[in-house]
C-alpha cells in the first residue's frame, strides 16, 4: 500500500495507533527521520523509533513544491514547508501523495536510537547511506551551517569528528548526509536549515591505508 492508501484506511485494520500530532507537517517530519520524541498533553514524553515501511521508495516533498512552482529552492526548506502547509492543508495532503514510503513506528524506553543500536549524540551521530560507507566508521566533516539567533539567520561553521551510525528515508547516494541536531525547538530550526555543501574526510587506521 502507499501513503494515501494508508492514510485512507486501507490497511489499518489490525494496526494500533500510538499517537496522534498535532500536524501533518510533524508527522511527515517524523516519517523521515524515523525517530522521535512525542510529548503530550499532561507533560508526559515517550520515544517513539523506527518499526517498518511499507516498502515504497522515497519521494522528496520540497522537490515536489520546487518543481511545481510553488516555493523556490530558497524556501522549500523545513521552515517553509510547514508555513506553507499551514497555510492550504488541503493542498499539502496532496503533496504527501509525492512520498508514497510510510513508517511504522514503535515504543523504545530511550533514544534516539541509530541504525547499530546505538543512542545517538547531537552533533556528531550522521546518517549516511550504508551501501556505501561503513556503519560505525568514523569521519570529519567539515560545513558551513546557517542558525538562527534573536530571529535572525547567522552563517556559521561546523568542523569535527562525526560517526555513521543513523539512517535516512532520504539518505541516498554519495553525496546525501543528515546530522542529528538533538531534540526541542533550536535543534529542529537549525536542522530544518542544514542543506549545505561540505567536506567528509573518513578517518583510517594507518596500516589500512598502506
Amino acid at each position: 500500500y502507499t501513503r494515501t492508501e494508508i492514510d485512507l484506511g486501507r490497511c489499518m485494520k489490525n494496526a494500533g495507533v500510538l499517537a496522534w500530532l498535532k500536524s501533518p507537517v510533524d508527522g511527515l517530519m517524523l516519517h523521515i527521520q524515523g525517530s522521535g520524541i512525542l510529548r503530550f498533553q499532561d507533560g508526559s514524553s515517550r520515544y517513539i523509533h523506527f518499526a517498518s515501511s511499507n516498502g515504497h521508495p522515497y519521494g522528496s516533498i520540497g522537490k515536489w513544491l520546487v518543481d511545481r512552482g510553488i516555493l523556490s529552492i530558497a524556501q522549500a526548506d523545513w521552515p517553509g514547508i510547514r508555513a506553507w502547509a499551514e497555510k492550504h492543508p488541503e493542498k499539502f495532503a496532496q503533496a504527501l501523495s509525492a512520498n508514497p514510503r510510510y513508517i511504522f513506528f514503535r515504543w523504545e524506553k530511550n533514544g534516539p536510537i541509530g541504525s547499530i543500536g546505538k543512542i545517538l549524540t547531537p552533533m556528531r551521530s550522521v546518517a549516511l547511506d550504508q551501501g556505501i560507507y561503513p556503519p560505525g566508521a568514523l569521519y570529519f566533516l567539515e560545513v558551513p551551517m546557517l542558525f538562527c539567533l534573536k530571529s535572525r539567520d547567522h552563517t556559521g561553521s561546523f568542523s569535527g569528528f562525526v560517526t555513521n551510525q543513523d539512517i535516512g528515508s532520504a539518505i541516498s547516494g554519495p553525496y546525501r548526509l543528515d546530522m542529528y541536531c538533538g531534540s526541542g525547538v533550536e535543534a529542529g530550526r537549525l536542522a530544518g536549515r542544514m542543506r549545505h555543501s561540505g567536506k567528509l574526510f573518513m578517518v583510517l587506521l594507518k596500516n589500512d591505508c598502506d
